[in-house]
């Protein structure tokens, strides 16, 4: 390791660096993702599917976010489906059965601290006299745990606070059997002089901000396997740089960041945290038991379930210590944070990956202009009293004025950093990369069309046999009138999406049909014809199909199968698909209001999930729900049922979303909840929704006789 003036030049290097050349820190950073996801994730991007477990199961789907972290650097948030968390496994989470609960508990618990840790990485310990008040007597080895102990819940609540913190400073540990108060750096200290254990001027403790980034930074570098293994007794010791690493990165600090106070005077990422022996699921049941919602299902009892989190094991001395998957942190040399929580947790997650940062992008842009136009338009109606010369500043002022509004209104939307822009140009224009594409499934339409009512389309000209066809373009039609083929018969409108995709034929393939296939009307009215070796010759084998010619673009359109499936995003007339509750499966004799709900929550049900050409195919007597519930029934017995089975898990998530939606509060953990707010605040609303109201008119530091 460098000097310490080394360390700050190197740092101040780094620092240029980064500032001059934005677009290669944008394509180091996609590289960077690309190999997360593809080594330690173990995801095939070509292929779309795992490739096997990974460093956090077998990965189903992953969706990612980017963002800029201070206008400057890019980092990503991602949200991942691993096959290990399934719904059975959420199921029987909250079984009423307690063996099942336990087992899946534990099972939960021990996948937890495979993928998540609050600690250092290391066992710490240290070397101190065997009595604490005579440092002649032997020394002994102690563990952190066997010295100290948290102070009080209460003193833990204060240290979150934003005013309340700043006395504290970190003071949140005890030494057992001493009234004193200190912090988890003096641990760390002391466990780091014990391990360098010689006494070496080169090597102070602790070590400076520069030291401590260059420490972290290198560490895979000058570890074992590294390309500049360190043989440094001290500096080598992958303790030491495990240990500076965590310390580093994943360290919060004592009196928080500004960006911790963005919901309320308390931290909202609840730092610092009791030392826990144990993972495990806090759950948060209320004093009465009124924050246990009841969670319906499609199949079985409905299951009460009250807001919970998982408290992760935190040894003594990690009480600030953030939520990270060690082999990430030891890979990257950098911060990273996992979670896993309720579904409320991933509802907020889902939430968060797809806002919009613009509002944050162009804060700084837009505080300028509205700075500027305030000053101007005092500027006018000092003019307007007689303050000033209105005839030198008039015309001036007004075209200023103009001129900054409309740069204000061009520029509150698309302003993004240097960084941020290259990476958006080398991502076609979006943050977001998904593991699969997505196609759209409008059942609004779908149902519209079935009932002959009039619809949004899209209009197509093309010519066939020099004649001039209008026809009209819509996803319905697609499913409506697909091939007359075995397989598209059983295949409801969410499969469809999934597969297959309409394609355009080229003005080569339109004359290819228009010399070798119809050669006569009667075969455009013949059903049963098979144009598909026209559209095999362009296309993969057995890839494309014909639509029916009932379809108006069947002419010019076709049907090919996608390489990979996509994900349809579904959308449906708001308030089609109550709440399961509603439905009372169970009643045999239910009132006119919920009959009327049953038939509209079956209908967009099979609409969705069952194949069909017209609406008659969805009823059984009549009636959609009659349908629904037999082939519900036959699901439930373990029958084939032509209702697609991966539907009902659908349905069941949907379900779940809107519990949530309506229902569900997030979890209070165990300090907040045995523990009072000391210093409440006045305003707990975002405090940058005002932050424009405190900013000075730059004017008013510059000379006033200018």
């Amino acid at each position: 390791m460098d000097g310490h003036e080394s360390c700050i030049a190197d740092f101040n290097l780094r620092k240029k660096t980064r500032l001059k050349y934005p677009g290669a820190c944008s394509l180091e950073y996609q590289n960077v993702m690309n190999i997360i996801i593809e080594s330690l994730f173990q995801w095939d991007i070509k292929k779309q599917k795992s490739k096997g477990p990974g460093i956090f199961g077998t990965t189903v789907a992953f969706a990612p976010a980017d963002e800029e972290q201070g206008r400057k650097t890019l980092h990503k948030h991602i949200q991942l489906w691993v096959r290990e968390i399934d719904q059975q496994l959420r199921t029987e989470l909250f079984a009423n059965d307690i063996s099942i609960r336990t087992e899946a508990r534990q099972r939960f618990q021990r996948y937890i601290d495979k993928i998540m840790c609050a600690s250092y990485g290391v066992d710490m310990e240290m070397e101190l006299p065997s009595h604490p008040l005579h440092c002649d007597t032997p020394s002994t080895l102690y563990k952190p745990d066997q010295l100290y102990e948290d102070a009080s819940s209460q003193r833990f609540r204060d240290a979150r606070h934003e005013e309340l913190c700043v006395p504290i400073n970190g003071r949140i540990i005890q030494p057992k059997g001493i009234h004193q108060l200190i912090t988890p750096d003096t641990i760390i200290n002391r466990v780091l002089t014990y391990w360098k254990n010689v006494d070496r001027p080169d090597t102070i403790l602790p070590p400076t901000k520069e030291k401590l980034d260059q420490a972290a930074y290198l560490f895979s570098y000058h570890m074992k396997g590294g390309c500049n293994e360190s043989t440094d007794e001290f500096w080598g010791d992958h303790r030491v740089r495990q240990l500076l690493l965590t310390h580093r990165f994943d360290h919060h600090d004592y009196t928080h960041r500004r960006g911790c106070f963005k919901k309320g005077c308390e931290c909202r990422f609840l730092f610092p945290f009791r030392t826990c022996r144990k993972t495990y699921i806090h759950e948060d049941i209320g004093e009465k038991e009124e924050h246990v919602v009841t969670w319906p299902k499609l199949f079985g009892e409905s299951q009460k379930i009250a807001p919970w989190m998982v408290i992760p094991k935190r040894p003594m001395g990690c009480q600030y210590i953030n939520v990270h998957n060690h082999t990430l942190s030891s890979v990257l040399n950098c911060n990273t944070n996992v979670q896993v929580g309720d579904p409320f947790h991933m509802y907020y997650i889902t939430l968060y990956n797809l806002k919009s940062t613009q509002e944050e992008d162009s804060e700084r842009t837009k505080r300028i202009a509205e700075t500027i136009i305030r000053r101007l338009i005092r500027i006018q109606d000092e003019a307007r009293q007689n303050l000033r010369d209105e005839h030198n500043d008039d015309s001036f002022v007004e075209g200023l004025c103009r001129m900054l509004g409309g740069l204000n209104a061009a520029t509150s939307r698309y302003v993004v950093s240097s960084t941020m822009a290259h990476l958006l140009i080398s991502q076609g224009g979006t943050r977001f990369k998904f593991s699969h594409g997505m196609s759209d499934l409008l059942i609004g339409q779908l149902e519209a069309c079935l009932e002959g009512k009039p619809v949004d389309v899209r209009l197509r000209i093309n010519s066939f046999n020099k004649e001039r066809i209008i026809w009209r373009d819509c996803l319905a039609d697609d499913y409506i009138h697909r091939p007359i083929d075995p397989l598209f018969e059983t295949m409801c409108s969410y499969q469809m999406a999934m597969k297959y995709k309409k394609k355009y034929m080229s003005f080569k393939q339109m004359n290819k049909l228009n010399n070798n296939v119809f050669d006569g009307h009667d075969e455009l009215e013949d059903d049963s014809y098979d144009y598909s070796p026209v559209f095999q010759a362009q296309f993969k084998t057995d890839s494309a199909k014909a639509f029916r010619n009932t379809h108006p673009g069947f002419k010019f359109s076709h049907l090919e199968e996608l390489e990979h499936f996509v994900i349809p995003k579904i959308s449906f007339p708001k308030d089609r698909l109550c709440n399961i509750e509603e439905l009372q499966i169970g009643q045999v004799m239910p009132d006119d209001h919920t009959s009327l709900i049953r038939e509209e929550y079956a209908k967009i049900a099979l609409l969705m999930f069952y194949p069909y050409r017209t609406l008659e195919d969805l009823k059984l007597n009549n009636s959609y729900w009659n349908l629904f519930m037999h082939e519900h029934n036959k699901h439930l017995n373990g029958r084939e049922t032509k209702f697609w089975k991966k539907g009902f898990e659908i349905l069941q998530n949907i379900q779940d979303r809107l519990t949530l939606q309506k229902e569900v509060k997030r979890a209070r953990d165990p300090i907040t909840l045995n523990t009072s707010c000391q210093k409440p605040s006045d305003n707990t609303s975002n405090k940058q929704s005002d932050c424009h109201d405190e900013t000075p008119d730059i004017l008013e530091f510059c000379p006033q006789d200018r």
